[in-house]
């Protein structure tokens, strides 16, 4: 929701000489700017030495009517920035939030490291002190985040996240709470406040049973087949896992299709109104066309500017106004010739944007923007929803006829309506979402998205989000929508809560409903294959080691197990054993997203077709990662610091410019003991923060640990040069 800004002014003050600002509307806050700044100071420890301090001020109608004042402090030093964010209510002195931001390059921990739950006790002592009144209405929400999340700014301490609902009456109301952020070195870097004191909350309480609103659940709402998908990892790609069907409480996993209201009974709408769940969509199965495989020439600047023409109209007076080819972009990795077009005398106020796929022709992308097409006189909208549909659909299969058999118009449960000077109309376009549906279920991951401008009935957009490259699980031996409405009912029940009723124009009102919800914390689903009952961020992070906690590659090796790339044995990673050339090889062609091909031929002797780790051997010596020895590659043998580091730089295909002898001499005082086969590459490494060396001493013959492998790992996918393949060139 967008929060409606009355009026803003923001002053910087220099040694509390801070002239009053002048308010814009209604009445003054009655919490004035010195006394507000004093709250802060005293309730956030806000040091005194502390002078230098911006203030804004604002009033907002978006969680019910405010008057806040903002304050920054800056405590930045020595080209390292550090500063204070609080924000006071203006009418009741109640802080709103608080944050503290630093350069944490370099930081070091305070002692031991704290656990979850010391964490958590900071938290809540952290709220008691701030808002005491609230605290005893709060109730912790369990976050699964704090057991999954592990990817978060290099070099900072581990955060912790809480959250705390809102409960009046015994029954919750998530849309009010209290989220604090501590980490690991004790330290509250975040606390925000999102409470509504304007509220009326029903004197109602619910009518309907938990008993009957299961039975409603399962009777009118139910679950949904889709193919879903979770995370863009290359190691997907790499071991070819297909996609997997899950059945989920909408066509997506974030929420369910429809509320119950906990009085009535009826399935309603965020505006209160009954609506009826949509039949679920189960279409026939069409086996799609196999993808084009193999290396395709692309088409030239010409072929793509005649492929333009066959899709779209330019008016004569626009001419282009930039071209730039891209390989590596987008699902698929597409090869995209981009064009913008615009008004020949370079005036502005209108463009075009159209992207044409460069080995299919199709068009990837369209985007006509006119200044002011937006308004709306009343009255004026020519063609009503259901003409404006026909032309989408017209236009799918003019531009995209392979693709028109393979898709299902998801439509909107409720007709789609814009507020204009406070009057209820039709939107400026109309917009039709295409999933595309594979072995006769939705993949709604991949779609087309088509904008009909309803006054002139021309097509305004065009996207087209389509993997053609993605595997899909086979659907023949799921279980039934009754099985897994089942499985989901046995380890999560509709729960009761207050929600705000939004008006046609998408604002909140005051009143609240009393509905229920199938979800207390984390959207749940359920595995189409094994009925297992997940959540998203167990989908994400697979795999939880219980040997890392408090070690220094924690954070790497949980980033690295979440996206694929290692696995461990038991829930163990071991990270402080030595690693093979075979494990680590396989860990790079995963992070890189290499194909791995089982079939191919054997490149070195010790490495045959019935080793576990032959496809990726295979793919790293196809990509020339690694060459071998005397026609061996050694699998078994543990490998040395400095052979991961000539495998990471032969990725990047990076040059060094500078004298590497000089270079590692001077940092280092075992730099004559790199061998000189991999000198070049260990000083690029260096260069690039890949490798950085203990206490001054490389060690570039020891054995590896499969901590330092997948820490040196990570810093090379951090480093820009290891992304996507990505060409660019054209005129700009």
């Amino acid at each position: 929701m967008k929060r409606k800004l009355i009026s803003t002014i923001v002053l910087i003050v220099f040694m509390f000489s801070i002239s009053s600002p002048v308010f814009a509307e209604g009445e003054a806050p009655k919490i004035g700017q010195e006394q507000a700044m004093k709250i802060a100071r005293e309730k956030l420890a806000i040091p005194e030495n502390l002078k230098n301090v911006q203030m804004s001020y604002r009033e907002e109608n978006y969680m019910g009517s405010k008057k806040v004042w903002e304050f920054m402090w800056d405590d930045s030093k020595y080209g390292k920035w550090h500063n204070y964010r609080v924000e006071v209510d203006g009418d009741t002195g109640e802080v709103i939030s608080y944050s503290e931001d630093r350069d944490w390059n370099n930081y070091k921990l305070i002692g031991k490291a704290k656990s979850q739950e010391e964490c958590k006790a900071i938290a809540e002592n952290f709220i008691k002190k701030i808002s005491p009144e609230k605290f005893g209405q709060l109730k912790e929400v369990s976050l699964q985040e704090n057991n999954y999340r592990i990817w978060y700014p290099p070099n900072e301490p581990r955060r912790y996240n809480f959250s705390y609902q809102r409960v009046v009456n015994g029954i919750p109301f998530p849309e009010n709470s209290v989220s604090v952020n501590v980490n690991e070195d004790g330290k509250v870097l975040n606390y925000y406040s999102n409470w509504d004191n304007s509220v009326v909350f029903p004197k109602v309480l619910p009518t309907v049973t938990p008993d009957d609103a299961e039975r409603i659940f399962k009777d009118k709402i139910g679950l949904r087949l889709n193919y879903l998908q979770f995370g863009y990892y290359p190691a997907n790609t790499a071991l070819k896992k297909p996609i997997q069907l899950y059945y989920s409480a909408s066509d997506n996993y974030y929420s369910p299709t429809g509320m119950i209201d906990a009085v009535s009974g009826k399935i309603i709408d965020p505006f209160g109104k009954e609506v009826t769940v949509q039949n679920r969509v189960y279409l026939t199965f069409k086996p799609e066309p196999a993808p084009v495989t193999g290396e395709q020439k692309p088409l030239t600047l010409d072929e793509a500017k005649s492929k333009i023409q066959e899709y779209i109209t330019i008016p004569e007076n626009y001419k282009p106004h930039s071209t730039r080819y891209s390989e590596g972009w987008g699902p698929g990795a597409q090869k995209v010739w981009d064009f913008q077009f615009g008004p020949s005398d370079f005036r502005g106020g209108a463009s075009l944007n159209i992207g044409i796929n460069a080995v299919t022709g199709e068009l990837v992308h369209y985007n006509r923007w006119e200044e002011g097409m937006e308004s709306r006189a009343e009255g004026s909208v020519k063609y009503n929803y259901e003409s404006s549909k026909k032309i989408a659909s017209e236009f799918l299969k003019k531009v995209a006829p392979a693709k028109e058999k393979y898709v299902y118009l998801q439509e909107p449960m409720r007709k789609p309506v814009w507020v204009v000077n406070g009057k209820l109309t039709e939107p400026s376009a109309y917009n039709f979402n295409f999933q595309r549906v594979v072995n006769g279920v939705l993949f709604p991951s991949n779609q087309i998205s088509i904008d009909v401008d309803n006054k002139s009935g021309e097509i305004r957009g065009f996207w087209m989000n389509w993997d053609q490259t993605s595997k899909f699980a086979d659907p023949g031996e799921v279980i039934t929508e009754q099985e897994a409405v089942d499985k989901l009912l046995a380890v999560e029940k509709p729960t009761p809560v207050y929600t705000y009723k939004q008006q046609e124009n998408g604002m909140r009102t005051q009143e609240l409903m009393l509905v229920y919800r199938l979800f207390k914390d984390t959207p749940k689903m359920v595995e189409a294959v094994t009925g297992k009952v997940v959540s998203y961020f167990e989908l994400e992070n697979p795999i939880i080691f219980e040997d890392i906690g408090g070690h220094w590659a924690a954070r790497d090796v949980q980033t690295l197990a979440s996206w694929g790339i290692v696995t461990g044995n038991d829930k163990k990673f071991n990270p402080d054993e030595p690693i093979t050339r075979a494990e680590f090889v396989n860990m790079l062609v995963l992070a890189k997203g290499l194909e791995i091909d089982n079939n191919a031929s054997e490149t070195f002797k010790d490495a045959p077709k019935t080793a576990w780790y032959f496809g990726a051997v295979e793919a790293a010596a196809k990509a020339g990662l690694i060459k071998g020895s005397a026609g061996k590659f050694n699998p078994d043998k543990k490998i040395t610091r400095q052979e991961i580091v000539v495998m990471l730089v032969n990725t990047l295909n990076n040059d060094l410019q500078s004298d590497t002898s000089i270079e590692l001499a001077a940092k280092f005082k075992d730099a004559n003991t790199v061998a000189d086969w991999a000198k070049k590459k260990v000083a690029q490494a260096v260069q690039m923060g890949i490798l950085n060396g203990q206490n001054g001493y490389l060690k570039p013959g020891n054995s590896a640990t499969r901590a330092e492998a997948a820490v040196m790992l990570m810093k090379l996918i951090g480093n820009e040069k290891f992304g996507g393949r990505s060409i660019t060139y054209g005129k700009w």
